[in-house]
């Protein structure tokens, strides 16, 4: 049986080596509406990224793309949709502290480098890559039996590198098809500087929405999935929230997803 998690997703300090309503709000909250301003070089551009170099936008862009990607994916699972902010160097999508699978915390916490890299096929130097997120993964495959799969026709316990694959070719996978709309959030992220869980989740039903009149597979098919295991702390690890730290605010708000 799959260990419990705790649904805290780390901060993410982000590195290209792959690849809650608070009060406290990063640099760049509240920037006005860029009505007249025309992007330099095709990059986005706003009031408050002024003095950035393209490099450093497209670096800004990334992040914000790759920390929507985590709420996403929480979305897709079956989870609430929690706060999301960003600023030019790091990122932070909210958990919410209570316990899910470990197979939703290995695709939530993977789902950032998944969006990045995307489905073609890509070899990453496992052994020599370290990031908040690979980190924490690696704590959830700590176990052997989370580790099971099947190689060259057989089932045995995948390496560590091995199963790292698995799960990070798993989530790009499920995110691929929708990778303009995480593009959308980002752009809409990297405007803001953050995006309260309430305002994410209208952004997913939206979508969801547009996914319907178009007769396409909509997100959180998993809203009636079975409650994760009671507390126990003999027996759960934790999953994360000591791997990065997240500006001081009270617990996210949490939307549900819509039962449809």
């Amino acid at each position: 049986m799959s260990t419990p998690h705790t649904d805290n997703q780390p901060a993410t300090h982000h590195a290209p080596a792959a690849g809650a309503d608070g009060e406290t709000q990063p640099p760049g909250q509240g920037a006005p509406n860029p009505t007249d301003m025309t992007p330099p070089d095709s990059c986005p551009w706003f009031p408050h990224m002024a003095g950035m170099s393209d490099e450093e936008v497209m670096e800004y862009e990334t992040i914000c793309q790759h920390e929507v990607a985590h709420g996403v994916m929480r979305w897709m699972l079956g989870h609430v949709a929690t706060e999301i902010w960003a600023t030019p160097t790091e990122g932070y999508c909210a958990g919410t502290g209570k316990h899910i699978r470990t197979s939703d915390a290995l695709l939530i916490v993977l789902a950032g480098y998944a969006h990045e890299i995307g489905i073609l096929p890509t070899r990453i130097d496992w052994d020599n890559t370290h990031d908040d997120d690979f980190d924490v993964a690696r704590g959830c495959l700590e176990p052997w039996h989370e580790r099971i799969g099947i190689k060259d026709g057989s089932v045995v316990v995948l390496s560590m590198n091995d199963a790292l694959e698995k799960w990070l070719g798993r989530a790009a996978g499920m995110l691929f098809p929708h990778y303009e709309f995480i593009e959308r959030a980002g752009l809409a992220l990297m405007e803001r500087g953050r995006l309260s869980a309430r305002s994410f989740a209208a952004m997913l039903r939206n979508y969801n929405r547009e996914l319907k009149s178009e007769g396409r597979d909509r997100f959180g098919e998993r809203d009636n999935a079975a409650p994760a295991p009671p507390r126990d702390p003999a027996v759960v690890p934790s999953a994360g929230g000591s791997a990065g730290t997240r500006p001081p605010s009270p617990p996210p708000s949490e939307i549900s997803p819509p039962n449809t």
